[in-house]
């Protein structure tokens, strides 16, 4: 992946579902931000009951639904996750896992996935200007930030991970009695 910095456009994503919790109306506001710039593509993966409503305000938003993973990373350069608060965030492991860097203001385990700086920005106050400017440095950065994206992926272990969750079930079956 790292290679495509060399297309004439980057895809910008938003993946999950379109629903309040998410804020899939602030992605839309930072894709207006940007109406006028040829080398960037904005799409959302996902559905959910602000879909429709989405769609009607969107100028510049392809609208896939749901597709499959390969296909949602094929097609994305850079993932923003726009909630106010992401505890367990599939869209930032798995955009990682494709060497895609992510960009976020939300808390919660979010920012321990997200080294800042690293495999993408992690900042504070949640507006488009603020997404829309760690956009533009993910754009600069992007070589070094897709690369450490995948470094970072290498470094997970199935079998520590798996040995971590059975020692955490034990001691908390253990305090239940």
């Amino acid at each position: 992946r790292i290679n495509k910095i060399n297309k004439s456009y980057f895809n910008i994503s938003f993946i999950g579902r379109l629903e309040k919790e998410n804020d899939p109306q602030l992605f839309l506001d930072i894709s207006k931000l940007n109406k006028k710039s040829k080398n960037l593509k904005f799409n959302i993966f996902g559905d959910g009951s602000l879909k429709n409503d989405l769609k009607k305000k969107s100028i510049n938003i392809k609208f896939w639904g749901w597709e499959k993973k390969e296909k949602i990373y094929k097609n994305t350069d850079i993932t923003i996750i726009t909630s106010p608060f992401n505890n367990f965030p599939y869209a930032a492991l798995e955009s990682n896992s494709y060497g895609i860097p992510v960009i976020t203001a939300s808390q919660g385990d979010v920012r321990m996935i997200i080294k800042n700086n690293f495999g993408g920005y992690v900042f504070n106050g949640r507006t488009k200007e603020n997404y829309n400017e760690y956009l533009k440095r993910a754009l600069k950065n992007y070589k070094r930030l897709s690369k450490n994206s995948l470094i970072n992926v290498t470094k997970f272990d199935l079998k520590k991970s798996c040995y971590k969750i059975w020692r955490f079930l034990e001691v908390e079956n253990t305090n239940i009695r």
